[in-house]
């Protein structure tokens, strides 16, 4: 007999599968930062060729940040951009926004003014927060406060001594990720604390990241890869270890090296450039941001330990992880599921599943969903879904009013319990990776000039007297 497009018997295997669901864990992210700044306040929490930071620096220099933050006015639930160089400062900055209430937009610079500015309409932005570097980046008629530099900032740690934090609770929202909803139109989605702590207690181990992590923050601040290579590195007390641009440039290998760096998330078109033996240190490898070729697992394996993983804007942290990937692994396969519940159903019918082994659409069932799409109700209604009649019967009373999220990619799940993805034409991964405006194709070609694939300087900005 069938059971809304499967039978009783695979039914019963998908919710074994998929049961327990993982609980909501309701803690604030600056929260689990704290602890780890309580547990080794000496500890280096940030290190690179220029600077280094300890956690109880970033602790208290994020209080100082957050004091000023809510002396200019900004409250609970406001959205406040973010556009900073490699710098410690931006770090800051996320944490501090979060202390005050706020939620944090990481914008990307090279994107055309008309998207940034329809961003910051979207997101009702009171103020950007920049670089000296980008601040002539922006509409006009948005205020745009530059910090004063690191050993500026330490200078004046006196002035929060006797600051108290507003009370921050885990369901106000902690970041925003920018997406490209079903409209077609770039679109926010907001993430709450308890959505990213609830999964990093689940993806974190699953990826190998603890308190010995000393991991390679590659990924612009704007990219979802950099919400794991920051916020989770900070929560279980590892290290985030940050190569400037020439670095990065001219020869991260060194740099890797020189910070004895364990844990990098590259892509592999990055990684074929050099070999193992090359980077001694490297004991975890993340491949994604592109289908990983069979060869670079097979030349990898042999040393590392490989991952893969597969992560969606509209989801806090990374949804699922190819655990250990071994030399027989297909290089579409993205593992199992990290702190979530991973379905497939047909992609015309939600409420229809699809057998083991056939192919439909990924929906993501937990607490690591996100609230939906920033003023688009419509969006948010086409992609962020009650429970389908078939999963109705099995959840608690508390779990009924939870939604599920589309993912908008096709796959499917093998006996093994590991999930394919076959094709993704509204992948939903960020905005660089479904944007069809020529402009922001542009921007694209630029980052790729800045990364060091050609011999091209920047040009830069005079520097500017600090406005903050």
């Amino acid at each position: 007999m069938a059971y809304h497009g499967i039978s009783y018997e695979e039914w019963n295997q998908l919710v074994q599968q998929n049961r327990p669901l993982p609980p909501t864990v309701n803690l604030c992210i600056h929260d689990e930062i704290e602890r780890q700044a309580r547990i080794h306040p000496s500890k280096v929490a940030f290190t690179s060729s220029e600077e280094d930071l300890t956690y109880d620096a970033l602790s208290r220099l994020s209080d100082l940040v957050a004091y000023d933050l809510v002396d200019r006015g900004v409250i609970k639930e406001d959205i406040v951009p973010l556009c900073f160089d490699k710098s410690p400062v931006m770090i800051i900055f996320m944490i501090a926004v979060m202390k005050a209430g706020a939620a944090f937009l990481a914008l990307d610079p090279e994107q055309p003014l008309s998207h940034t500015e329809s961003v910051l309409h979207e997101m009702d932005a009171k103020m950007i927060i920049t670089s000296e570097t980008f601040q002539y980046s922006f509409p006009s008629d948005y205020p745009v406060l530059v910090p004063p530099s690191l050993p500026l900032l330490v200078g004046q740690l006196g002035r929060a001594s006797k600051w108290s934090p507003p009370i921050v609770s885990p369901k106000n929202a902690a970041y925003c990720s920018l997406t490209r909803a079903s409209t077609g139109e770039p679109s926010g989605v907001v993430l709450e604390h308890r959505s990213f702590v609830s999964g990093i207690f689940w993806n974190a181990p699953a990826q190998m990241l603890n308190e010995k992590s000393r991991v390679l923050q590659l990924a612009e601040y704007w990219h979802d890869e950099c919400i794991t290579e920051i916020l989770t590195t900070l929560c279980v007390g590892g290290t985030i270890c940050s190569p400037n641009e020439v670095e990065i440039q001219e020869d991260l290998v060194e740099f890797i090296n020189l910070k004895e760096v364990n844990w990098a998330a590259l892509t592999p078109s990055f990684i074929s450039t050099f070999q193992p033996v090359d980077v001694p240190t490297l004991k975890t490898l993340m491949l994604d941001g592109e289908t990983v070729p069979q060869s670079l697992i097979e030349t990898w394996s042999e040393h590392v330990v490989v991952l893969s993983s597969y992560t969606v804007s509209e989801c806090s942290g990374t949804i699922s992880v190819g655990y250990r990937v071994e030399n027989d692994s297909t290089a579409r396969n993205i593992g199992r599921p990290a702190g979530v519940a991973l379905w497939v159903v047909n992609q015309n019918n939600v409420h229809v599943l699809m057998p083991v082994g056939e192919v439909g659409e990924i929906l993501i069932e937990g607490p690591t969903v996100g609230r939906g799409y920033i003023n688009n109700p419509q969006a948010t209604g086409a992609a962020f879904v009650k429970p389908p009649i078939w999963l109705r019967p099995i959840l608690s009373p508390s779990q009924k009013g939870n939604r599920l999220f589309r993912a908008g990619v096709l796959g499917r799940r093998s006996l093994t319990g590991t999930f394919e993805i076959i094709s993704g034409e509204d992948s939903q991964k960020g905005i660089e990776d479904a944007e069809d405006d020529s402009a922001v194709q542009v921007a694209h070609v630029a980052r790729l000039i800045r990364y060091g694939r050609i011999d091209e300087e920047e040009s830069k900005e005079p520097a500017a007297d600090n406005v903050y």
